[in-house]
């Protein structure tokens, strides 16, 4: 009599250990990761390893705004964007050309209005020095 063996259920378990086994490897490399920038932060401050990882947190992971922040002693304030919708950017991008416009407009106006005048007064001291010399 021969026997049946089932390996399916083998290449399962094999499969399952590989998937550990790469998470696990994953893991590593992120606490790797982790020890190097909490070591580096304190390499850089005088802060403690609870107090880099504390900040570590707080700047989630980026530790050039933890040495920021220890040098110059002020938290960094990202300014908020406030999200627009499509309206509204379609109509600030309208007002910024036509503001656009308008300050080249007046700009020119004036340019001319100056012009003229300087004209003018040329005009007026041509005449003048026609009158003086006859």
């Amino acid at each position: 009599m021969s026997s049946i063996t089932d390996v399916s259920n083998s290449e399962v378990e094999v499969d399952s250990s590989k998937e550990q086994l790469q998470k696990q490897e994953k893991q590593a490399s992120i606490d790797r990761v982790r020890r190097e920038l909490i070591a580096m932060v304190m390499r850089q401050t005088d802060y403690s390893e609870e107090v880099a990882i504390e900040k570590l947190t707080e700047y989630n992971g980026n530790y050039e705004k933890v040495i920021r922040d220890y040098l110059v002693g002020t938290p960094i304030v990202q300014p908020t964007v406030k999200e627009q919708s499509l309206n509204q950017r379609v109509f600030g991008e309208i007002r910024s050309y036509m503001d656009d416009a308008s300050s080249a407009y007046y700009k020119k106006k004036e340019a001319m209005e100056l012009r003229q005048l300087a004209m003018q007064q040329k005009q007026l001291g041509d005449k003048h020095n026609t009158d003086d010399t006859e």
